[in-house]
């Protein structure tokens, strides 16, 4: 029986994706885990280097903080938004298809570090211009993806730095609200 090579694509898309879902305790899929996974007579050297570009994405430098889960257990211990505002992700929970956790783990997404506590109730508030920013396009970095889309492969240190810019470009002072 001949297989074909999407057939052992799809394969491995599939074991990568369960993989990623079985983390323990927020661990990252390092390279030497993937090359253990992933050996040479079962796929081409393009898409093993695909899986190990995904593996870096996932490793943060994000250091310090304190890191929960999920956003209950942060709310629980580190308590909710000030009145009028909401709680922030810098680089964002769910990103585009819903995979910063899975890529970054959840401890680096709800984290002190990560989130920020800024006006976000009302119309015209700074949480409401940046989630409406995301949804958008912006031609100095893409004139065909909207902004979540586009930061879909970059590291989680590149959409700190750059959700962190966002955030001061669109009036942010840099200090209010962090989380201590």
């Amino acid at each position: 029986m001949k297989i074909y090579f999407k057939n052992y694509t799809f394969l491995l898309a599939i074991v990568f994706i369960f993989l990623i879902g079985c983390q323990k305790d927020d661990e990252q899929i390092t390279k030497e885990v993937l090359q253990e996974i992933v050996k040479p007579e079962s796929t081409t050297t393009a898409f093993k280097a695909h899986l190990v570009k995904l593996a870096k994405i996932g490793n943060t430098t994000l250091s310090g903080g304190r890191g929960y889960k999920n956003m209950a257990a942060f709310r629980k211990v580190e308590g909710s938004a000030s009145p009028g505002n909401e709680l922030h992700h810098i680089v964002e929970q769910n990103g585009f298809k819903g995979l910063n956790e899975q890529k970054f783990g959840k401890t680096n997404i709800h984290n002190t570090k990560n989130l920020i506590d800024i006006p976000g109730k009302d119309a015209g508030t700074l949480h409401k211009k940046v989630t409406g920013y995301y949804n958008s396009k912006d031609s100095r970095f893409s004139d065909t993806k909207i902004i979540r889309e586009w930061l879909a492969d970059k590291s989680f240190q590149f959409q700190y730095d750059f959700g962190i810019a966002r955030l001061k470009e669109l009036g942010w002072d840099g200090i209010t609200g962090i989380i201590k």
